[in-house]
Formats: C-alpha cells, structure tokens, sequence
C-alpha cells in the first residue's frame, strides 16, 4: 500500500503520515476498527498542521489507512482467537506432555487436560479430569492454576500431584507450595509433603507424611508402606485407586511393612489379604475388609 500511495501527487503527506504512522502508539486508542483509523489520521493531522486543497484526496489517504488497520486487527484477532481455543489432551501412558509456557505434565490413565494453545492475561488456566504430576515452570508474574467443577489449586512455580475425583479435587505436594481452594472462597496453603483436598461439601482437609506413594503410579515408581497402620492405609488406598473402603475398628491394630509395584486394585487386595489375614469383598466402587 505504501508504494502505491508514495506514486500519488500528494506524496509529502504521505512521507509525514508514514514516519508518524510508524511512532503512533496504538495503545492510545482501544480497539480495531475504521473509527480507530480515522482517530490516528485525525491526531497526525493535529500534530503536523498540514492543509489540503483536496479534501477527497485526504479521504482516500483516511480510508486505506483504516482500510490497513482494519485488515492487520482482523488478522491478528483471528490468530488471538485461534490460540485461545482449548486444546485437549488425553493421556498417553508414562509420555510426559509440554504446555506452552513449558510446563511438563504426566498424565495417569483415562487423566485428560484442557488448555490454551497461549496463556494470555493474568494467568496460565487449565482444566483438568482425573489424576496428573505437574512441574510448573516457574513465573510469579502469571501464577498458574488447575481448575475443576468446584474447586482450584493455584501455584507459581512448583512440583505436585492432582487428582479430581468425585468428592472433589485432591492435591499432594513434593515441592514448593501451593493453594487449594474450594467453591465457597474459603483456600488453604500446602507445602512439601502435605496434602489436602477441597471437597463438594466445602470443606477442606490437610494432612502431612510422606507422599511418595501418591506418585507410585507413575513409570516405575513402587508403593512403600513402611509399618503403617491400617487406618492410614486405607487412607492412602482410597486416595491413590478412588474408591471407599469399609472395615471394622479391630483392624485399627494392624501394621504393614511392604514394597509392591504400583497394580490394580484388583490384583493389590490379594495381596494385602494375605500379608495381613484380613477378608474383603468389592462391591462397585466400595471395599469392605473383614476379619478371619
């Protein structure tokens, strides 16, 4: 457009619009559109003082000037459109997946996030379903935040695992820190080895131990009880495999001390069953234990 307009009559005004053109801080002036053009002639024209005998002539120089604002804007609100739709990854086993600000996520099995092809404004959102490791990358400028139906964990720059379930959003931390909050607007800090979990009802719960277990599903990594009781592990069990479990208080006693890969469910209770002389039973998504 400029070679052709530089080839008109009037080619000192152009030479004056150009050098302005290129120095005027859009920025001054919200929006893309024709009014917006018609304001950056108007303010060079303000500021050089220069008159024309030809007014039509002035028009037309307006109208390609709005004509190439209107053309840059609507490119590059197509291209702001395009990275903002949700991009959506389901899990492939163990292979590690890098976000646009190069955030690295793992995904557990049937896990799926939602993200944007760029993280514009104030913050870096996703949305996630079932279990992940994330290792934020560190920007305290655009905290990054995980979000389901009811509940949100914010971070800056951290390592720690989620897990939306049907309670609710669970998170355990391995390190830096990070803020869980619920629907209610009631949130709570987590540090290195605490975890906690926003729940539908509003309430909120903390706990502090060792979460190596909780990243036991990862590739190659093992599940370690190292004598613990059978209420904390049941505990951890309902976490990692999201199911309840039912059993009587006399087992509160028990204690168990063992290594096994990270299996199925299904294949873990036989094994449990034997280590420590107990019954159970699987009905839908519950677990009921029972004494010999």
């Amino acid at each position: 457009m400029s070679e052709a307009l530089k080839k008109q009559p009037s080619s000192v005004f152009f030479d004056l619009m150009e050098k302005d053109w290129d120095t005027f801080e859009e920025e001054n002036i919200p929006g893309i559109s024709f009014q917006k053009g018609d304001a950056v002639m108007n303010t060079i024209l303000r500021k050089k003082r220069v008159s024309f005998g030809s007014k039509i002539q002035l028009k037309n120089w307006a109208a390609a000037a709005c004509l190439a604002l209107f053309v840059v804007g609507t490119a590059g609100a197509i291209v702001r459109w395009y990275q903002t739709q949700p991009v959506i990854y389901t899990s492939t086993p163990f292979r590690p997946l890098q976000l646009p600000d190069g955030t690295q996520v793992q995904l557990n099995h049937q896990a799926q996030v939602s993200y944007r092809e760029s993280f514009w404004g104030d913050f870096r959102r996703v949305k996630l379903r079932g279990e992940a490791f994330f290792k934020v990358f560190p920007n305290k400028h655009q905290p990054f935040i995980i979000e389901s139906s009811r509940a949100s964990i914010r971070v800056l720059g951290t390592q720690f695992n989620a897990k939306q379930h049907k309670q609710g959003l669970w998170v355990a931390v391995t390190e830096g820190k990070v803020v869980l909050s619920n629907a209610q607007g009631n949130s709570v800090s987590l540090v290195k080895n605490q975890w906690g979990q926003a729940l539908d009802n509003g309430s909120l719960e903390v706990e502090s131990g060792d979460v190596q277990n909780y990243l036991s599903w990862q590739e190659g990594r093992f599940l370690q009880f190292k004598n613990v009781a059978f209420p904390i592990l049941v505990n951890q069990l309902e976490r990692l495999y999201g199911v309840k479990m039912l059993w009587p208080a006399s087992m509160r006693n028990k204690y168990l001390t063992a290594t096994s890969r990270y299996e199925p469910l299904a294949q873990l209770l036989p094994k449990l069953s034997l280590s420590l002389n107990i019954n159970y039973r699987i009905e839908n998504d519950l677990v009921v234990f029972s004494e010999k």
